[in-house]
């Protein structure tokens, strides 16, 4: 929120929320402009605090309603280009003065770090239970350091913290270095790397489970690594295959793999495609490289291709796409051979004004006998009526989780 707000000058919002006090916190002169958006009950329908209690919701409802507001804020209620900063304001709204960290957190609900090893301990398989309550010798501390992420310094949340929020505060698309994950690893872009930390190891995307001793993942689109460290992070043994075509970032990639020293990992700087062949590569810089469109002008470079079918000639439990655009051409070109793969994540893209080809990604899906969960991330249209949302010439941003039951 900080590395957002304090970009603007001015926030202007049409309903009050916490947005509107974390932006007045970091800086920006705050409004409630335009035709008050009031929430109803039924935006809460499906949340399960409410459900449980329904005159909280009531209060709350009242609360955020336009008289109580303009009626207790009304200072907000300006033309945006007349809205002054309220720092104070927001430092109260948002409770600075009970601010806590996560130590002291930990101190004020007793969580001992016992309780933080048993709920680490809690998202391991059984087998790694059973060697973690086993006696520790050094083996084992050398396995608990690199599976709970350097977890027996008990400062390490507050420390991740504020490592991600020095990263956040680097320029754009200028190249650095960090032991976040506990080597040193480089990064070419702040935003994405943060972004991607956040999506990689605190939600956990990519999570899945096998029986395999060894399993097999493909990750098509590696950039820096971070999918490749969290899937040998969370199956040591496993074999890897990582393709990233920007030389630039192939670089980094081949120093952040170095870095931990796996084994079992093969990088190769290709881009897939439906044939061994050279395309023009527009080279964005951070997350977003992509085979080159007609329209695409500076940054552009040539990179080699392969086709992912060469792949695929034994069982894949994990199949990883983020390849900016490709995804349904490759699909296409290998759908016969999709039979071998039992978890597929693809990140779908919609260009402006190209055919959106959703409709044929989930049809290669079915008839290769997956189900999926298809959720939004990225590009996002708030009102898509009115206005479409661009970024990187997209509109649509997906990710689609394709399984077998």
């Amino acid at each position: 929120l900080q590395y957002l707000m304090s970009r603007f000058e001015y926030v202007t919002t049409n309903a009050f929320g916490s947005h509107i006090a974390y932006a007045a916190y970091f800086g920006a002169k705050v409004s409630i402009y335009g035709s008050y958006a009031e929430f109803k009950e039924e935006d809460f329908r499906h949340d399960p605090f409410y459900s449980k209690n329904p005159k909280l919701l009531a209060v709350a409802l009242n609360l955020t309603s336009e008289s109580k507001v303009r009626k207790e804020l009304s200072h907000l209620f300006v033309l945006p280009h007349k809205a002054k900063i309220l720092t104070e304001w927001g430092k109260y709204e948002v409770g600075e003065a009970n601010k806590k960290s996560v130590s002291q957190l930990y101190k004020i609900l007793k969580i001992t770090f016992k309780d933080r090893m048993v709920a680490t301990l809690g998202r391991l398989g059984s087998t790694s239970k059973k060697i973690i309550k086993s006696v520790l010798p050094k083996k084992t501390r050398q396995f608990i350091n690199l599976h709970f992420r350097g977890i027996e310094e008990p400062s390490e949340p507050d420390e991740i913290q504020k490592e991600l929020s020095r990263i956040s505060q680097l320029p754009r698309f200028i190249k650095g270095e960090t032991n976040i994950l506990g080597k040193i690893i480089k990064f070419v872009d702040s935003a994405s790397f943060c972004f991607m930390h956040n999506k990689i190891f605190e939600r956990e995307v990519y999570k899945f489970q096998t029986k395999s001793s060894r399993p097999y993942i493909i990750d098509a689109g590696a950039n820096v690594g971070l999918s490749v460290i969290y899937f040998k992070k969370l199956y040591p043994n496993a074999e890897i295959i990582a393709l990233e075509p920007d030389n630039k970032i192939f670089e980094v990639l081949a120093f952040n793999i170095k870095s931990f020293g796996f084994e079992n990992v093969q990088l190769i700087q290709k881009a897939l495609w439906n044939e061994e062949t050279i395309l023009r590569f527009y080279s964005e810089g951070a997350d977003g490289g992509r085979i080159a469109t007609q329209t695409d002008s500076g940054k552009l470079i040539e990179v080699s291709t392969c086709r992912l079918r060469d792949f695929l000639n034994k069982k894949v439990d994990l199949l990883k796409m983020d390849i900016e655009g490709a995804e349904v051409i490759v699909l296409e070109d290998c759908s016969d051979l999709l039979h071998n793969v039992e978890r597929l994540f693809v990140e779908y893209h919609s260009f402006v004004g190209k055919e959106q080809k959703l409709y044929k990604l989930l049809e290669i899906l079915e008839k290769a006998g997956f189900r999926y969960q298809v959720q939004h991330v990225g590009v996002f249209s708030q009102h898509p009526f009115i206005r479409i949302s661009e970024y990187l010439s997209m509109d649509l941003q997906l990710n689609i989780f394709a399984y077998r039951i």
